[in-house]
């Protein structure tokens, strides 16, 4: 059967097939055609017939090198411009090597002192990286001040931290081979339970009490600013760093309810009997809706390619209030729980994993550029 004769469909895929057949063998065989011209190369170096190097790979340059022959290329072609005398086309082959391969390094036990000269003329830092961040956090609630609707001697206030998520946006920029600057975006979710005991009486052996329980679910925009400190240079680069966060609170909401419970030495603890309860209520208003915190990390960076994977461990203590003044005893559904606003801070732990990635523009350094970078 011809192809022609084939449903319409399945010549349209029969056709693609034979395309990329076609093309990887193509590919194939001019990958190994390089490779047997890379090995001429070699040999038309050793020989010292540097200046045949250039005509002899520049098909291959464009087309046909694998990323690390291409490497290898370039390299004999800026020592043979090297040792010809054509600082030009050094500069030129130099900089196609940097573009071509960002991470490259110079091999002082290999390379001659002109080309690792030459290589010290060039801008080969990243301008700046970029990179995603997930994570989670946890809200730590130090109360400054505890308030109350009933006697205060007979109340007990507990705050449990609950799990929150934090994602966002990270910049770094190098201010030098130690110090980094990162400016950073993110959107997170804090949540705690408030749990407030009130004893109202005791009698004849029985104590009656009040027990309410509250949970606040905020979500916040944060935006830290810090300088990381790289502790040593590897494959695994461990680092610290602190600064300081502005965040500003998106929203805030509540939902809890309270009950009498009786306990008596005969009996013990009888049924709860629910004497109130709220739903979901928005509680921003008597939040400051902007918060400053200071804040110290650790973390380590994985090198992956032109990037690396970070995980970072951060704790943030807050300056401000989270209480706006005066609103203690000013929400309805908070008093209808029998509870009250407490002023408090709130501080966070988070860790985070993520991607940065490097971003890089290779370029000839000027002369005071250069008297700069050898200082």
């Amino acid at each position: 059967m011809i192809i022609s004769e084939l449903p319409k469909s399945v010549r349209r895929i029969s056709i693609v097939l034979i395309l990329l057949t076609f093309i990887l063998t193509t590919t194939s065989f001019a990958q190994t055609a390089c490779t047997a011209t890379l090995d001429q190369a070699r040999t038309v170096f050793d020989d010292g017939r540097i200046h045949e190097l250039e005509g002899l790979m520049e098909t291959c340059l464009v087309s046909g090198f694998s990323p690390a022959e291409k490497t290898e290329a370039l390299r004999l072609l800026i020592l043979a411009h090297i040792y010809l005398e054509e600082p030009d086309k050094s500069d030129t082959r130099m900089l196609e090597l940097l573009k071509h391969d960002h991470e490259y390094q110079v091999n002082a036990a290999l390379d001659p002192t002109e080309f690792i000269n030459l290589h010290k003329t060039f801008k080969t830092k990243p301008i700046f990286s970029i990179g995603i961040k997930l994570g989670v956090n946890n809200v730590i609630i130090n109360p400054t001040a505890v308030n109350g609707t009933y006697n205060l001697l007979g109340e007990r206030h507990e705050y449990t931290s609950l799990i929150g998520i934090k994602g966002g946006i990270t910049f770094e920029y190098q201010l030098n081979d130690f110090l980094t600057l990162n400016p950073e975006l993110f959107f997170i979710t804090q949540k705690f339970e408030k749990s407030t005991e009130i004893e109202e009486s005791i009698f004849a052996g029985a104590n009656v009490k009040t027990v309410s329980l509250i949970e606040e679910d905020q979500t916040w925009f944060q935006l830290p600013v810090s300088v990381q400190y790289k502790i040593t240079e590897s494959l695994v680069n461990p680092y610290v760093s602190a600064g300081f966060s502005l965040d500003f609170l998106n929203a805030s909401e509540t939902a809890g309810d309270a009950s009498k419970v009786t306990v008596t030495r005969q009996e013990g603890e009888l049924p709860e009997q629910i004497i109130s309860k709220i739903s979901l209520t928005e509680v921003i208003d008597e939040r400051n809706k902007v918060n400053l915190s200071a804040f110290i990390g650790a973390g380590v960076k994985l090198r992956i390619g032109e990037g690396y994977l970070n995980a970072h461990l951060r704790f943030h203590y807050g300056i401000t209030d989270a209480v706006k003044d005066g609103v203690a005893y000013n929400s309805v559904k908070l008093w209808e729980l029998q509870d009250t606003n407490d002023t408090f801070k709130q501080h966070v732990i988070s860790f985070t994993l993520g991607y940065v990635l490097d971003l890089y523009k290779p370029k000839k350094l000027t002369a005071k550029q250069l008297n700069k970078k050898l200082k």
